[in-house]
């Protein structure tokens, strides 16, 4: 089992706009914390959650409309993410484990349920895939860097955009932080 928290950052682009007015209508940050078990030293599981623009508050997020109760405050512009990735270790499903190894390379799809608070949809749901890198420091700690693109369906920015249900609204997630090992894997 391991624990993971961390921070990130959020592309948001969505259905139908060009990608270089992500930055700064799209951008969030945010902070992400997961569970996870390997079942085999080449595969498996991590569930988490990804809050954006919660805590830290992007004022130009021009992407993501305030909450119906916020009056029109744009700073409660955020959305959670709720998550399962499958674990895959390519260093051991090509190799042998080696527990001295420092980096690891593991890549994952996703699949769960966003929720935009502006929305008026409830939880849409989400798929995705992703890599991830891993530093072990030592026997239990790790630093953890991972780069996910996931979609949802059009109503994740239904006051924003009119994509309407057919549409997909998409971004990317950019996540750093620490990683702790609570027992044997």
């Amino acid at each position: 089992w391991f624990v993971q928290a961390g921070l990130g950052m959020s592309l948001v682009n969505p259905y139908g706009t060009n990608i270089k007015n992500v930055f700064p209508n799209g951008n969030t940050l945010g902070v992400n914390f997961g569970v996870g078990k390997w079942f085999s030293p080449a595969a498996g599981v991590r569930g988490g959650v990804n809050w954006q623009n919660g805590i830290v508050v992007n004022h130009h997020a021009s992407y993501i409309d305030p909450a119906e109760d916020s009056g029109g405050d744009p700073d409660k512009n955020n959305y959670i993410a709720l998550y399962a990735d499958m674990f895959f270790n390519l260093h051991n499903m090509i190799g042998d484990r080696d527990e001295s190894r420092k980096w690891n390379a593991i890549i994952y799809p996703r699949m769960g349920l966003a929720k935009n608070f502006a929305s008026s949809y409830e939880e849409c749901p989400l798929v995705g895939f992703g890599t991830e890198q891993t530093y072990k420091i030592n026997d239990k700690l790790k630093l953890y860097a991972d780069v996910s693109y996931q979609v949802t369906t059009g109503g994740f920015l239904d006051t924003k955009f009119d994509t309407g249900r057919t549409g997909s609204n998409g971004w990317f997630d950019i996540n750093v932080g620490v990683q702790y090992e609570l027992g044997k894997k």
